[in-house]
């Protein structure tokens, strides 16, 4: 139960972070309409697995806050692909001590025990390759690659060239899958 949770939890936040957060950078409230989704899957995904429903209201209204908290202290420093990095490592530690935090002392045993035989979480690891595959490697090559991209745009008519920058975008898409 462990290892499941803590996959479903760290899908939920590659979505929310590099899916839907840039979906909504152009609505009013994009952190909220993205932390709104992340509360209600999240809340799911406790509640389905066995969690008392005090502790599920508790954990998903911690990890909202520290979602919230680490997306607006650390945005200026996810700019660069350290700080992008950086921002998911501490991330994916607050989602596994949460996860750690809410189960029980047979759920975290028998999670050594899973861990050694991971087959069974196989689709979900692969599930979440190849989300990481698709978004977050992009942002990540585009952080690596900002500066001949500003020189190129500094250089060249961006408006005239968008439809361009978006169809390298969607071939990096195909290329990693």
């Amino acid at each position: 139960m462990v290892v499941t949770l803590l996959l479903v939890l760290v899908v939920v936040h590659v979505v929310t972070e590099f899916y839907l957060a840039p979906q909504f950078a152009d609505k009013k409230s994009p952190l909220v309409l993205a932390l709104a989704f992340q509360l209600v899957v999240t809340f799911a995904a406790l509640a389905i697995s066995g969690i008392p429903l005090l502790i599920t209201s508790l954990a998903t209204g911690a990890l909202m806050l520290q979602y919230g908290i680490l997306t607006g202290l650390l945005a200026p420093l996810a700019a660069s692909l350290k700080g992008l990095l950086f921002k998911q490592l501490i991330h994916l530690a607050c989602i596994t001590v949460l996860v750690l935090l809410v189960v029980g002392q047979d759920a975290r045993e028998h999670a050594w025990l899973v861990l050694d035989n991971l087959n069974g979480q196989l689709l979900l690891c692969w599930g979440l390759a190849y989300l990481l595959a698709l978004k977050p490697s992009s942002t990540a090559i585009s952080l690596l690659l900002k500066n001949w991209t500003d020189e190129l745009s500094e250089t060249e008519d961006t408006g005239r060239n968008r439809p361009l920058k978006e169809a390298g975008t969607y071939i990096g898409y195909f290329e990693r899958t």
